[in-house]
């Protein structure tokens, strides 16, 4: 009887694993994805949901700045953050990557929306990517 309950519980416990990791309760989020999440924050200029996509170090800088400063910075992500993006080339290793990416977004110097050219790096921190940098230019990375 005892073997039988310890069969069942196993079976079970088993059952909900595949059900979980077939719906991507188990899946780590790519690069790609962290990034979109990171760029959703920073279209709305919300720091602190940035933050949640950002490496430690990142937020260690970002936190240097006066409250002043990081409104400003909030404000600029929500003015120039790219309206749309495409990846044109990535580079994913086991604990780091690079997206370089090819966008819609408004021009910083003259204020025309155009294509912009991203190159975004991260990091792997505690098994989850992280965003630590993000550069756009208006030509492409020549990487």
């Amino acid at each position: 009887m005892f073997v039988k309950k310890i069969l069942s519980a196993t079976l079970l416990f088993l059952l909900c694993l595949a059900l979980f990791s077939s719906i991507g309760y188990c899946q780590e989020e790519t690069p790609q994805q962290v990034y979109d999440k990171l760029l959703q924050a920073e279209r709305k200029g919300d720091l602190e949901e940035m933050c949640k996509y950002l490496t430690k170090d990142a937020v260690q800088e970002l936190a240097n700045f006066s409250e002043a400063e990081k409104k400003q910075m909030s404000d600029m992500f929500k003015e120039y953050a790219p309206t749309e993006y495409k990846v044109i080339k990535d580079d994913i290793q086991e604990s780091s990557a690079t997206l370089f990416l090819e966008g819609k977004g408004k021009n910083p110097f003259d204020g025309n929306i155009g294509t912009t050219y991203g190159k975004i790096t991260f990091a792997k921190e505690d098994g989850a990517w992280k965003v630590a940098e993000e550069n756009w230019q208006d030509k492409p990375f020549t990487e």
